[in-house]
């Protein structure tokens, strides 16, 4: 086992509320990851133009980002994820 696992903390929450996200866009910039999420895409008919209302930004290290993404992949070949549905939206990489 490594170190990380045997490491024993508590967890303090500001709040216990969670807010469903179904999609999510991703902007790499200098040292950083931003993660914008999203429960719907809505989309203007007068246009034909959909808008992603962004509820949630989260900004992370790339090594932040690199754990998270570790932690997921850990938990989708655990089976711990095995609910979600394999035609969820995909990540929108944003552009610039």
């Amino acid at each position: 086992m490594s170190e990380q696992s045997d490491t024993k903390f508590n967890l303090k929450y500001e709040s216990m509320t969670a807010v469903f996200a179904d999609h999510v866009v991703l902007n790499r910039l200098n040292g950083a990851v931003i993660l914008d999420f999203a429960s719907a895409m809505v989309g203007d008919p007068g246009s034909g133009q959909s808008t992603i209302p962004v509820h949630t930004r989260i900004a992370m290290t790339h090594q932040g980002a690199a754990l998270l993404l570790q932690l997921l992949s850990n938990a989708f070949a655990s089976g711990t994820a095995k609910d979600a549905s394999p035609d969820a939206p995909p990540v929108v990489e944003a552009e610039g």
